[in-house]
């Protein structure tokens, strides 16, 4: 009697579900160990960004740069031509790669640096400075490294959808939430966010802990005035189901 030297039609369709089955365990596990290197990365570009503010700092008075440093004609706040941060920092920072988050799908577009002067770059959307803390407005000519009492509390820098030097806490209300959950803060898809204090330390935080139970443990701003926008954050991550879907648990 002849032997069998193949595999019949059975046996080659058991293996196939057994490859499937095993890729479809696998893959996920992949991509998850994937977003956590990049998301590595995003906190290692943070420290290095932290590291040229307070350089620059140390130029500068001992003054950080506001979120926008010069406006030049025909310029448009989160659309083009300002001179923000970014481009005051790079000189210390001096790897332009730093400032794009690879997690962030908006990184190959540019902020709104786009076309300041042909010696300035643009550069990509990704990070942005918390504007409840350095907005221009807030600290004209900067904010000095003495300003604020607890610099390991507040935050400096966030991860950011769209193209403002700037993303203050504001982004969370109710009220802002029409462009806040689409173009407002850019958060993993593990949930959590990187977050850049003052003292330049880094982390992965969830949303929910920078905003605190109130005034006394939020990390967001040292200014009175700005507060009220802590607590309208923190009732609309409370209780609003689409903030909560975007920035909850």
């Amino acid at each position: 009697m002849r032997r069998r030297t193949g595999f019949t039609l059975i046996e080659l369709l058991v293996v196939i579900a057994i490859i499937a089955i095993l890729a479809a365990i696998l893959f996920p596990v992949f991509a998850q160990a994937r977003e956590k290197a990049r998301q590595s990365t995003c906190l290692s570009n943070f420290k290095q960004i932290g590291l040229g503010m307070l350089m620059y700092a140390q130029d500068y008075d001992e003054t950080y740069p506001p979120s926008r440093v010069a406006r030049p004609a025909g310029s448009s706040d989160c659309v083009q031509k300002v001179i923000t941060w970014k481009t005051a920092t790079l000189p210390y920072v001096k790897n332009f790669g730093v400032y794009r988050c690879p997690s962030n799908t908006h990184n190959r577009e540019g902020d709104e640096t786009k076309n300041a002067e042909p010696t300035y770059p643009t550069f990509p959307i990704s990070y942005a400075v918390s504007g409840s803390l350095l907005h221009e407005s807030l600290v004209k000519g900067g904010m000095t490294l003495s300003a604020v009492n607890e610099p390991a509390r507040y935050i400096m820098l966030v991860e950011s959808n769209q193209g403002c030097a700037d993303m203050g806490i504001w982004a969370l209300e109710v009220a802002s939430k029409s462009w806040g959950l689409k173009q407002g803060f850019f958060v993993h898809s593990t949930k959590f966010m990187q977050v850049l204090y003052l003292d330049s330390h880094a982390k992965s935080t969830r949303f929910s802990q920078t905003l605190g139970t109130g005034n006394d443990d939020q990390q967001w701003t040292p200014w009175p005035n700005g507060l009220n926008d802590v607590n309208l954050a923190r009732k609309g991550l409370q209780t609003d189901p689409q903030i909560q879907a975007v920035y909850g648990s």
